[in-house]
């Protein structure tokens, strides 16, 4: 079984045995930034990231340039630490705020 070739979509690298890229994925108002899967990798739906960097091209490509202050996040506690408005997965940690 041929092993898949997978390059970055922001930067154009060639993937080798590294561990740390990372997938993106962009759309239906959801950004999402994961670990790196062979399995998920495979699907078309999500970009190749080599690292931080293009990490932070891509989160800056996918979000909209005129982000009013309204549409902006705050933390109530100043730890710039903010949860989207989704439902969350178990317990909400005290003290962060919800957009």
């Amino acid at each position: 079984m041929k092993a898949s070739v997978y390059e970055c979509d922001m930067c154009q690298v060639v993937k080798k045995e590294t561990n740390h890229w990372f997938l993106g994925y962009a759309g239906a108002g959801v950004l999402l930034i994961e670990a790196w899967d062979d399995h998920v990798a495979g699907q078309g739906d999500y970009k190749h990231l080599c690292g931080d960097r293009c990490v932070h091209k891509f989160v800056q490509s996918a979000i909209p340039s005129r982000v009013t202050p309204a549409m902006r996040c705050e933390p109530a506690d100043g730890s710039g630490l903010v949860i989207p408005n989704r439902t969350p997965v178990g317990r909400q940690p005290s003290g962060l705020n919800r957009c």
